[in-house]
């Protein structure tokens, strides 16, 4: 529970510096030791919702469709 607490305060330190890839690496590894977290999940999902935009801006719809799967399965 200590190890998933650090890993979303890294992932959070990298959303909130704009590093998406960062934040997505250190949130799931958050939620994979403690999967049942109500904060670790939002953050994960807030992650997907802003890479599902990302993809959709670009154009890559597939991307932007999984990203929205993830996304829809935390909240």
């Amino acid at each position: 529970k200590d190890l998933a607490s650090i890993y979303n305060n890294k992932g959070s330190a990298c959303y909130r510096n704009g590093d998406l890839e960062g934040a997505e690496r250190y949130q799931s590894k958050a939620y994979e030791l403690d999967p049942n977290d109500k904060i670790i999940k939002k953050n994960l999902a807030s992650v997907y919702n802003d890479k599902a935009i990302a993809c959709y801006e670009k154009n890559d719809l597939d991307g932007a469709n999984r990203f929205n799967r993830m996304h829809m399965r935390l909240i």
